[in-house]
Parts: structure tokens; C-alpha cells; sequence
């Protein structure tokens, strides 16, 4: 039936002659109510449409006309509000620190040129149209690498996916909770000619908002009022998005086998008696795990920006490594200086019989006698190892909902009580007294200057600010003149032609001047450095530029417009100005075309902002890495335009905060401007723009990722293998220790490795690392090669009482591997 009828009813309202009286009276029986509101659907359309135009905004900007007649007010800004229908976190980038949402919005506003009168259509009060037949407010996300929408423009739908800028801490990683906004930004629109008003829907189901690793906790919104290049306000609407990890992965992939690793190397290190004779096995246990460790750690280092603070698990890994690496350096030096010195004391003390004076027995003595049958020095070192692992292993479980101490709780409650009151007490504890690191429950994310949340009543008794008759009478006179102007400016305007003077050629008469070329301001107003591609050597930068330029087409005098003076319309109406990303893999604007609005005052000036993402070449120099500093170029170019047509102004907002552009690995110190002028194939000179940043890197993760524990390794590798005299016949456990510490140090190769480009200057974390790669293999070479009492023969008679040949080799490896970490170190601490 209704396809019947769709099919019938242009013929009905073109010509109803067509049809016989029989077929109009079946018309009539089929659907006569149906049949007279299409005809008034679409004459209401076709009325309100005829002299609509969608490029036009419908904001009053009429507020500078004084004074008024007596009584008389300007109508309120336009109010708009926007209400999150629904979100969905796709993806957290913890490296590039974006949230990637989707987002849907209802937005109701007041468009005054859509108003009809019911009685004259039928009754009709409200009708659908598509979103591309209507004017909509430029309402985009700001800070945002892209927002696109889900659906079609010809769609009513109003989803979209954004890709926003999140600044986090990693420092309770992978216990944290995040902060991240989701902004929305009315740029230029001031707050007398427009309002925003944001809601969050009671609807969004958290529980299905999140992702595999993030659950969605709350939502909240606050305002944040903003100005512009002369100091008009708009306002920065936000919805704040409270994000908590899922942590079960982290503790029982990483956590919990590190935990039991670091355990079982500490009791097999120490669960043999130190005799000072056999400790090469203890010594492989302990450079394995530490081999384990070192690929936990790279497991840790992918998944994190390279920040300044470390996370709360890269803290835990790296005591753990320490206890293994002191475990180790205690096989190898208790039994050779303590044990000696032990027994002395022992021996004046206790006076023990001489059946008691067995290995491994040098804390005995100075125990209890209680204690002497249940405890021997190896036991007294392994209880000590295996509390701080165990506290280690408490503090960072603190930080998760330890279902084992709910349980305590449930079956204590008391105990209960006392954690809740105690968790952050030992939190503090363990980590300032025992570890030396200061301890911090986290710290927001919310950048200074936080501001003011907006009320619940704002968001949910949204409605239009009345207007009186003669507010009523000012905003029609005002569309009336409005689209007037609009009309009359683009009667003989054609946005594919630009406005260059292109005469210079022609000769003028005595007195006459050419035309000065025509002047474009580009002002940095914000930016934001997403991510520095150091194998492709490209930089990921988010950019919102301010571009004024004049346009002489689009003057007008105000008297002949009701005194308007500046009006907004899409930027796809006008020309504007071809300012290109130049040296740029990619460059796109963030919102499109009909998403950005521009300013246009009666002199023919044109005020435009818009946002552009370019992954801009930028070649590194990376010999100091990773204590380097960079400069890298945000470009603009103005192609075949010459210098006599067309001239650009290129300068750094004053407003533009250096030290917030950065991301979690790089700051920003600051910038300057480069111009560069260059030629065309017909010599033609044309200007190059540059934006040069200044970026230094923060290093402290390699320091206490890489570099500390590499120094580690390679000191235990050195003196276990030189630690036992060489005979020149045994040397097959020193071999399996060395080759097992250079495994170990190729997984931290690895780690540098995918971090940097293949260049013919090796990076200094490079050569550090060779180095100790070169150190370890001599080592192991020496043991091999260096014949039986080669040394005795060239050594003074002191030489031979105090030291062995094994003692000058390690004196001396240790030596080179010292300075080998002092010249890395002092890059870091001159930074």
C-alpha cells in the first residue's frame, strides 16, 4: 500500500487532471489524510528551502549596534546543546598517548530561519530533513588527531570516531587510572553570539563502554573558556572520561613469574653451603634469570612510552634484578673476604671446637645458640633476599583489588580494616626506606588550572533564553539582512578564482603603482608532537593554524546591511588561500570542509582556523642517543604563487605553551621561524616557511632500563669468570657464564635496536653496549687462551703474595667496564 501510494503521489501533486474521477476517489479511500500531509511535507520544504541557505550561520552578530531604542535588548547568544548518546573506547596508544573513542551526540539548536506556522501547513509541527540540507553548528573536537564520521553527511545519524590527544602518567602502570577529554570547540563564535551547553546521557552503559584493557568508570563535563587572537572569549566544552586498566594480564604474566623466578635464583644461589670453591653453577643460575628478566623487561619497554617516570612495575622488575645481582656478587665475594674475616670473630668470641669449623659457617658464630642448628650464613642471606622480594611483591600488589586480601577481610574483618588503614602507610614504607625511591599514591592528569565543573542543573534544564517581541524583531530583521548580504556577496563570486593581482607585467602610466601583493598571516596558535618515528624518521604532529587574509570580493558597506559587520558561512563558499604542508608524508585536515566556518569583516578580512595532522620528515641525528636533542620542521609552502602576487606572514601564537606540546618521550624547549626562498623550473622565487622545534629527549627510562642493568651483568660476568684461578684445564664453566651473559646482552641489543634507524653513526647507548659485549668475550677468550702461570713469571714478589692473575684481569676488565659507564653517564647528568 505505501508503495502504491509513493509511487502515485508526484503524479497527485502535479497534475491531478491526469486522473479520472474513479481513480481519484480510490486515491481518496486508500489514504487521504496520507495523501494531504506529502503535499504539505513538501511544500513546507520547498517554502522553507527556497531562500534558506545552509552555508550561512544563523548566529546574531549584531551586539555592537548602540544604543538601542529604549526597552530594547539584543537577542541572547544561540544556545546549542550537545548530550554523549553513547562511547566506545577503541583503543588507548600508550606510546603516542591518544584515546581513540567513538562517540555519538545529539545536538539540538535554534535556527530562527526554520520557523513556520503550523496552521498554514496542515498542522504540521515538526518535520525530518537530512543533515546536508541544513546549517549546522562548527562544533569539532579539539586537541584531536582525527575525527571523522561514522556515517555518511546525507545520514542522521551524528556518529563519529575521534582520535584525541591523552597525556598520561605511566607511574602506577599497570595499576592507573586515566583522565582523558574528549573536547569540543566552537572556534571563533564568542560567547555573545554563542552558547554551548553540554549534557552525558543517564543511557551510556558503562559496563560496554570500554575495551579488551580499559573499563570505562565515569563521565563527567566542564567548561574551559578560552580566547582568541584579539582576546574575544569561546568556550572549551569537555567530556572527561575516567579510565581504570584491566591488570590481571600484567600480574599474572609479568608480576607473578617474575616473582617466582627471583625466588626460586635466590633460594638455588644460596641454598648450597658458600664453600669459596664451586660457585660457577650459582653464578650461571643467577645470569640466567637475569636473562629471563632482561626479555620482561622488553616485554615492559614496548608497551610504555619512554618517559621520565618510572612505572611502578618497571620499578618492581628492577628490584628484582638487583636482588639476583646481589645475590650473585655475594656468592662470589662472601666466601673469599667475609668468611676469613667471619671465622676470626667466630673464633674470639665463641671459641668453637674445631669440628664446627666447616664451610659456609661464617654467621653462625655471631647468632644465638638457639639459632646455631636451625640457621647457617646462606640461610640467613636467603631470608633477607626473599623479605624485600616478598615486600616488593606485596607493594606493587597493593596497588591492584587483591582478591587474597578481600578475602582476609571477609574471613577477618579487622585485618581488613587495619590494610585499608595501612596500605598506603607501607606502600611508603617499603618503597622510601627499603627501595630509596620516593612513593606517590599518582597524581592527576588533569593539566593546572583546572577548570570549574559545570553544574548538573546547566545540563539537564537546558532550554532556549526567552526573547521578547521587539528581541523577536531584531533577529529577523537581522536574518533579512544577513542573507541579503550573503546572497549579494556570492551573486558574482567564484571561489575557484583567486584574488591575486597577476598585472605586474603591464606597463602603468606616469603616477601609477602596481597593487602590493596580497598578504596571508599564518599564526601557530597550537600543537602537539604525537609520536617521532625514529626508524622512518618522520614526525607525527598535530597543528592548528590561524589564517587571515583579505579578500577584496567579499567588502561590503555596512549601512546598506542593517550595520552588520562580520558574518560566518562554510569555508567551502570562498577561496582560500592554497598554504600546503610542504616535506610531508601525509597532511590532512582533521574536520572537513563543511565542518569549518570562516570569519568575514566588512573590509574584506578573512579570519579562518583549522586543525592539519602531517607526519613531517625529520632527519635525526642520533650519535648522542638516547641523551640527543633534535630539530625538527613543521613546513607550509605556497606553490606557483611568486613573490609579487602573493606574500606570507608566518609567527608563533603568544599564548603558545612550548612546554604542553610535547608527548610521554619528547619536550619541546621551544621554536623559531626559517624562511627560505627557492625557485621554480622558470625561476619563478616562492618561500619556504619553517617551523623549527627544539626537542630534547627524556632518557631516564633507557638509564634504568638499559643501561644500569647492562652495567650489572657484564660487572657479575667479569668477576665470575675471573673470580676462580685460571687453571688453563677447567675453564667450561666460565665459558657457559660468559656466553650466557652475552645472550643476555643481545636481548638488550635487541631492545635499542628496534628503536633506531640503520645508520652509519653508531648511537653512544650503541657503543656502550658493544663495549660491554667486548668485555664479556675477552673475558671468556682470556680464561681460554691464557696458559697456566703465564703471569708468575713477570710478577714482582708483592704481586705474588696479593694477587693472582685472575685479580689483574678483573681489576683491569672492571676498570674499562667502569669508564665505559662513566663516559655514558656523563651525557645524562650534563643534560
Amino acid at each position: 500500500m505505501l508503495l502504491l501510494l509513493l509511487s502515485i503521489l508526484p503524479l497527485i501533486t502535479a497534475d491531478n487532471d491526469t486522473f479520472t474521477p474513479q481513480e481519484l476517489d480510490m486515491i481518496e479511500q486508500i489514504a487521504p489524510p496520507e495523501a494531504d500531509f506529502y503535499f504539505m511535507n513538501q511544500k513546507l520544504f520547498e517554502d522553507l528551502m527556497s531562500n534558506y541557505k545552509k552555508e550561512l550561520s544563523p548566529y546574531y552578530t549584531n551586539h555592537h549596534v548602540n544604543p538601542l531604542p529604549s526597552n530594547w535588548y539584543h537577542p541572547p547568544p544561540m544556545a546549542t546543546q550537545v548530550v554523549l548518546t553513547y562511547a566506545r573506547i577503541v583503543k588507548m596508544d600508550q606510546v603516542e598517548q591518544v584515546m581513540r573513542v567513538i562517540a555519538e551526540f545529539r545536538m539540538i539548536w535554534h535556527d530562527y530561519r526554520l520557523k513556520w506556522n503550523e496552521s498554514d501547513y496542515g498542522g504540521i509541527k515538526h518535520m525530518y530533513v537530512n543533515r546536508a540540507s541544513v546549517w549546522t553548528p562548527e562544533i569539532t573536537v579539539a586537541n584531536s588527531e582525527s575525527a571523522t564520521d561514522a556515517v555518511p553527511e546525507h545520514k542522521q545519524n551524528a556518529i563519529f570516531c575521534t582520535t584525541t590527544v591523552c597525556l598520561r602518567t605511566t607511574k602506577n602502570f599497570p595499576f592507573d587510572k586515566q583522565e582523558c577529554p574528549l573536547c569540543l570547540v566552537e572556534t571563533f563564535f564568542n560567547k555573545n553570539e554563542s552558547k554551548v551547553y553540554a549534557g552525558i546521557s543517564p543511557d551510556i552503559n558503562y559496563n560496554i563502554s570500554g575495551n579488551g584493557e580499559w573499563d570505562l568508570t565515569s563521565l563527567k563535563t566542564f567548561r574551559k573558556t578560552l580566547p582568541d587572537y584579539h582576546m574575544v572569549e569561546f568556550d572549551l566544552m569537555c567530556f572527561l572520561f575516567t579510565l581504570k586498566r584491566k591488570s590481571n594480564f600484567y600480574v599474572m604474566v609479568i608480576i607473578i613469574p617474575t616473582f617466582i623466578i627471583t625466588a626460586l635464583t635466590i633460594t638455588g644461589i644460596f641454598g648450597k653451603r658458600m664453600s669459596g670453591d664451586d660457585f660457577i653453577g650459582e653464578l650461571s643460575l643467577g645470569l640466567t634469570s637475569l636473562m629471563t628478566m632482561t626479555v620482561m623487561l622488553g616485554i615492559v619497554a614496548d608497551s610504555l612510552p619512554k618517559t621520565d617516570h618510572l612505572p611502578v612495575l618497571s620499578v618492581f622488575l628492577t628490584i628484582d634484578v638487583s636482588l639476583m645481582a646481589i645475590s650473585v656478587l655475594l656468592v662470589i665475594i662472601h666466601p673469599r673476604i667475609l668468611y676469613p674475616q667471619m671465622k676470626k670473630i667466630k673464633s674470639r668470641v665463641f671459641k668453637p671446637k674445631e669440628d664446627e669449623e666447616e664451610n659456609g659457617k661464617c654467621f653462625f658464630g655471631l647468632l644465638p645458640k638457639s639459632m646455631k642448628a636451625y640457621m647457617t650464613a646462606n640461610l640467613f642471606f636467603m631470608l633477607i633476599f626473599q623479605a624485600i622480594n616478598f615486600g616488593s611483591l606485596y607493594y606493587i600488589l597493593s596497588f591492584w583489588n587483591w582478591s587474597l586480601l578481600q578475602l582476609i577481610g571477609i574471613v577477618f574483618p579487622s585485618a581488613s580494616i587495619v590494610h585499608r588503614r595501612s596500605s598506603s602507610v607501607m606502600r611508603s614504607l617499603l618503597f622510601s626506606l627499603i627501595f630509596f625511591i620516593p612513593s606517590s599514591d599518582g597524581e592527576s592528569t588533569i593539566h593546572p588550572g583546572h577548570p570549574e565543573w559545570a553544574s548538573d542543573s546547566e545540563m539537564e534544564n537546558y532550554r532556549d533564553a526567552p526573547m521578547d517581541d521587539n528581541q523577536t524583531k531584531l533577529l529577523v530583521e537581522f536574518h533579512e539582512h544577513n542573507g541579503n548580504l550573503f546572497q549579494d556577496l556570492m551573486r558574482t563570486y567564484h571561489k575557484e578564482l583567486s584574488p591575486y593581482y597577476t598585472n605586474y607585467h603591464r606597463p602603468l602610466e606616469h603616477g601609477q603603482v602596481h597593487p602590493p601583493p596580497m598578504r596571508t598571516s599564518a599564526t601557530l596558535t597550537w600543537f602537539r608532537i604525537v609520536k617521532l618515528d625514529q626508524v622512518e624518521q618522520v614526525m607525527k604532529i598535530i597543528a592548528e593554524l590561524r589564517l587571515i587574509w583579505t579578500d577584496h570580493r567579499l567588502a561590503w558597506n555596512p549601512a546598506d546591511y542593517g550595520g552588520i559587520q562580520h558574518i560566518y558561512f562554510t569555508r567551502n563558499s570562498i577561496w582560500v588561500p592554497e598554504l600546503t604542508v610542504g616535506d610531508s608524508e601525509m597532511a590532512s585536515d582533521v574536520a572537513p570542509d563543511y565542518k569549518q566556518n570562516v570569519l568575514v569583516k566588512y573590509t574584506g578580512h578573512v579570519l579562518h582556523y583549522f586543525n592539519v595532522v602531517s607526519h613531517s620528515v625529520c632527519p635525526l641525528v642520533t650519535s648522542n642517543f638516547p641523551f640527543d636533542r633534535q630539530e625538527c620542521e613543521f613546513v607550509l609552502i605556497e606553490i606557483l604563487f611568486n613573490k609579487n602576487e602573493s606574500a606570507i606572514d608566518v609567527q608563533f601564537a603568544e599564548r603558545l605553551n612550548f612546554a604542553r606540546a610535547g608527548n610521554g618521550e619528547w619536550d619541546i624547549l621551544g621554536g623559531h621561524i626559517n624562511r627560505t626562498t627557492v625557485a621554480d623550473y622558470e625561476n619563478v622565487e616562492f618561500d619556504l616557511m619553517r617551523f623549527v622545534f627544539s626537542m630534547k629527549r627524556k632518557s631516564n627510562f633507557y638509564v634504568m632500563v638499559i643501561i644500569v642493568p647492562t652495567f650489572i651483568i657484564t660487572t657479575l660476568s667479569i668477576t665470575g669468570v675471573f673470580a676462580k684461578r685460571l687453571s688453563g684445564e677447567d675453564f667450561i664453566g666460565e665459558l657457559s657464564l660468559g656466553l650466557t651473559s652475552l645472550m643476555t646482552l643481545t636481548v638488550m641489543l635487541g631492545i635499542v635496536a628496534d628503536s633506531l634507524p640503520k645508520t652509519n653513526s653508531l648511537p653512544v647507548l650503541s657503543i656502550f653496549l658493544t663495549v660491554e659485549v667486548t668485555l664479556t668475550a675477552l673475558s671468556v677468550l682470556v680464561v681460554i687462551l691464557h696458559p697456566r702461570g703465564c703471569l708468575a713469571r713477570i710478577r714482582s714478589a708483592i704481586c705474588k703474595k696479593h694477587m693472582g692473575a685472575n685479580l689483574v684481569f678483573m681489576l683491569v676488565f672492571q676498570a674499562i667496564n667502569l669508564a665505559n659507564l662513566w663516559y655514558i653517564l656523563s651525557f645524562w647528568w650534563m643534560e
